[in-house]
């Protein structure tokens, strides 16, 4: 569910959900979320907006959201007549509990709708869509040849004169004695063939040239690499994600790129995928609270819930997303490392860029090791780990060298 929404943000700029409270199910809570296409909130009867229902939102003095107008329907559903009637959802109940779910990101003041990202980059990848079928159409016509006669006979006579066809009494009566002659001078030779490939014998004065189509650019060519270049820029990814082409980058570039994509969807995880997986925690929560199924909280756990910031601080929570992923696994491996020597990270933050859970982790190598113990096994060192042990052991051993060649000296 939240990989859809992350899909109908981009598409459309906004997610929009109701909250749903189904009694028939085996499963043991009852809250459900139900995703809702972007285009069924409108104004009932396509009324115009006015200052208290925009798109069709419904707003109080302050401009907070009081309430949604559903349409029952979608609105290109034509077989469906329920796509004239709308319905109004409150945003939520009296105590406080969420109804439906609207998250945009806002860009102006007031704003009520979401604007979609790909609106920039429309126009850019329609005409790189268009270059591509051009080019394609042009490599399958350079494939065939074009053929062209220079001759001073009209156009169906130089025809005639290859062997295109007999000449009509139009023909005749246009080309006269010129054309009788021609007739004179071909008559019923079919011509010589080279190889299999007919050679025409033409009248004196015409000739046959052969000319291949036009060439446009070759695809993946620099027009269309600025295409998507723009493309990506507008959808904050790099180029060679959404070109799939890494020939011409190198370790220092695609670390750049990553860098800044990353940066780009970790904000986007924030504030739409965390937001609205927190959301959809948050009421779950509420109902296994009131239904008292988590025993760990304390007796008067709703009370604290239903008081003052009691709710944030039931929900507040981190989500951990997909992996980053490793372009070099032995530098970054040892970034991570020095890292965490320093103090400049956590084992948490470390284990969620590689889309892990710490606590899962540490809780497996502690199995792996306590089994090890019991079947006596004993680990063994990689051979970076080796060859870093021999390195030190040499080290230490130069420097206690070292050390005595200048007590030895001092001696002296």
């Amino acid at each position: 569910m939240i990989r859809l929404g992350v899909g109908v943000y981009l598409m459309g700029g906004e997610i929009l959900a109701s909250v749903e409270w189904i009694r028939e199910t085996a499963r043991p809570f009852s809250t459900a979320i139900q995703m809702l296409e972007l285009e069924r909130l409108s104004n009932p009867l396509g009324e115009m907006d006015t200052p208290k229902l925009r798109g069709g939102i419904a707003k109080n003095v302050y401009g907070a959201p009081q309430g949604y107008w559903i349409r029952m329907a979608h609105p290109s559903d034509y077989a469906n007549p329920d796509r004239y009637f709308h319905k109004f959802v409150k945003a939520r109940k009296p105590w406080g509990r969420l109804q439906m779910i609207h998250i945009l990101e806002q860009q102006r003041v007031d704003q009520t709708r979401g604007i979609s990202e790909m609106v920039a980059s429309l126009k850019e990848g329609k005409t790189a869509r268009k270059f591509r079928d051009i080019v394609l159409q042009n490599a399958i016509v350079n494939a065939t040849y074009a053929a062209s006669i220079e001759s001073e006979l009209p156009p169906d006579a130089a025809y005639q004169a290859i062997g295109g066809g007999n000449i009509t009494e139009a023909i005749t009566q246009y080309a006269g004695g010129y054309l009788s002659a021609v007739s004179e001078y071909v008559g019923d030779n079919k011509g010589f063939y080279l190889d299999g490939v007919k050679v025409p014998h033409l009248f004196p004065g015409t000739k046959l040239n052969l000319r291949p189509a036009g060439s446009g650019g070759d695809l993946g060519s620099d027009f269309e690499n600025s295409l998507l270049r723009y493309v990506a820029a507008n959808l904050g990814v790099s180029f060679e994600q959404i070109s799939r082409d890494y020939s011409k980058t190198n370790y220092s570039s695609i670390r750049a790129a990553m860098t800044e994509t990353w940066k780009f969807m970790q904000a986007r995880k924030k504030m739409v995928a965390d937001r609205f997986a927190s959301i959809i925690y948050r009421l779950w929560l509420e109902e296994m609270i009131n239904k008292g199924e988590i025993t760990s909280l304390p007796r008067n756990a709703i009370d604290l819930y239903y008081t003052g910031l009691g709710a944030e601080a039931f929900s507040s929570c981190d989500w951990i997303g997909a992996s980053r992923g490793q372009i070099d696994e032995l530098k970054e491996t040892q970034a991570a490392t020095l890292r965490l020597k320093y103090n400049l990270s956590t084992y948490e933050d470390e284990h969620a860029r590689l889309g892990k859970d710490w606590r899962k982790q540490f809780a497996q190598i502690k199995r792996e090791k306590e089994l090890m113990e019991e079947l006596d096994i004993a680990p063994e060192l990689a051979p970076e780990d080796s060859a870093m042990n021999a390195v030190s052991g040499d080290a230490r051993d130069k420097k206690a060298n070292d050390a005595n060649s200048g007590d030895n000296s001092g001696d002296n």
